[in-house]
């Protein structure tokens, strides 16, 4: 089974004053699938919103899509709703599909692209997450692809820089079973429901770390 791993997110990867957490987030999914015996992955990141004909061939040769990206204003990124877009176009097309605003016949699930997500939020709750997560099962249900689940990471930017929380936290245990439980799903191409999980750490402490980055942030920038 290929794996398509997809970041989402418009950060350049390697910015060490600013750690992609999407980025950091695959990194994690990747090591669950490995323990699931998924070890033929393709990375891919959408920056801009738009992807290369090779890229999307290549792509759409995947039997199963990981996306990761982070909430923006509550919901998906601008240039990432545009890639949806763009995606599920080439779907229809590819499929001999009719247009979204007539009536669409799904092929058999087990041909169809199985769908993932991890949505990085930068609030305490993952929760968060949930109206993304539910926006995203709709354009698979429009598009021909298959919703599996997703995963809402509460506190996204602090799994991704060690300056946010103190040493030791970072282990991040519900992380790690929500992933997990995660990774079995997409092992087995099933839908198991959506995940939520928080850091390991009271709220006031996740927030009180949070002020203390941003403030940094802000001085440097001066």
């Amino acid at each position: 089974m290929k794996t398509a791993l997809i970041n989402g997110s418009p950060k350049i990867v390697m910015q060490k004053s600013d750690p992609c957490a999407s980025h950091a987030l695959l990194l994690a999914v990747r090591r669950s699938l490995r323990h699931n015996h998924i070890h033929d992955t393709e990375d891919f990141h959408v920056k801009t919103g738009t992807l290369s004909q090779e890229e999307l061939d290549e792509l759409f040769s995947c039997d199963v899509w990981i996306f990761s990206f982070p909430l923006y204003s509550a919901g998906i990124p601008s240039h990432f709703l545009r890639f949806m877009l763009l995606a599920g176009e080439y779907a229809r097309k590819k499929a001999g599909r009719k247009p979204v605003s007539e009536e669409i016949t799904a092929d058999p699930e087990d041909s169809m692209i199985h769908v993932y997500a991890v949505v990085n939020c930068g609030l305490y709750e993952g929760n968060e997450a949930r109206p993304v997560l539910e926006m995203l099962e709709q354009w698979c249900e429009s598009s021909g692809f298959a919703w599996g689940s997703g995963v809402g990471v509460g506190g996204g930017m602090a799994f991704a820089n060690s300056h946010i929380l103190s040493l030791g936290i970072r282990k991040w245990h519900s992380l790690g079973r929500v992933l997990s439980s995660f990774a079995v799903a997409v092992a087995g191409k099933m839908s198991a429901g959506n995940f939520y999980c928080s850091p390991n750490v009271s709220k006031k402490f996740y927030v009180s770390g949070m002020n203390r980055y941003l403030r940094k942030r802000m001085k440097n920038n001066n």
